[in-house]
């Protein structure tokens, strides 16, 4: 197989100076010669063969897939066999909530599926790399963890604190004798609150 491969892609440099001959005969008008037609085209299709299961094998292409697990559906990429990290669950991204329930069940699928039997149904060797790219991701793979409290309400000491800067504000920008008095009657309740 090897020198098989060595040879179509040794030849493969002749095929396309055939080719360029080819079009030339096409434009000139001048005879092709059947054989060399014909040798063209089984090399052609011999070098797409061996080239696309070599690239299948290698991972060479991007691929992007979408996994549902337990009911979240689960964006990434690969190439060569191993998962980009910035990939994974992308397309949330601008929910952080969305992102983060994403992130956490990309994270569980890929230690799940490093651990997975289902794996045995492929080709030996296509079943190793499909595990390794799991477990390589479950290793590497940190989830994003987001979670939305909601604001707690302010206390008295908070809320006195509040009035008072922003009876302060006012009355550096309209210092009245009105201002000045909502603004010492708003801190004197605050100071009051404070030494409780």
């Amino acid at each position: 197989m090897r020198n098989f491969l060595f040879a179509v892609l040794l030849l493969s440099n002749f095929v396309k100076a055939e080719d360029s001959s080819l079009a030339g005969a096409f434009q000139s008008d001048r005879p092709v010669s059947p054989l060399a037609s014909a040798f063209g085209s089984y090399m052609k299709f011999t070098r797409s063969v061996i080239l696309d299961d070599y690239f299948e094998k290698v991972g060479y292409h991007l691929k992007s897939v979408v996994i549902q697990y337990e009911g979240q559906g689960v964006p990434f990429d690969f190439q060569l066999w191993r998962i980009r990290p910035k990939s994974v669950c992308a397309t949330y991204q601008a929910d952080i909530l969305k992102y983060s329930e994403c992130s956490q069940a990309a994270a569980q699928l890929f230690r799940n599926a490093c651990y997975s039997e289902s794996f045995d149904q492929l080709p030996k060797a296509r079943a190793g790399r499909v595990r390794s790219m799991f477990c390589h991701a479950a290793s590497s793979y940190k989830a994003i963890v987001a979670k939305m409290q909601p604001a707690h309400e302010p206390t008295d000491l908070e809320k006195a604190r509040s009035a008072c800067n922003g009876a302060i504000a006012i009355v550096m920008g309209d210092p009245t004798p009105a201002n000045q008095s909502a603004r010492d009657k708003a801190c004197e309740e605050y100071n009051q609150l404070k030494s409780r």
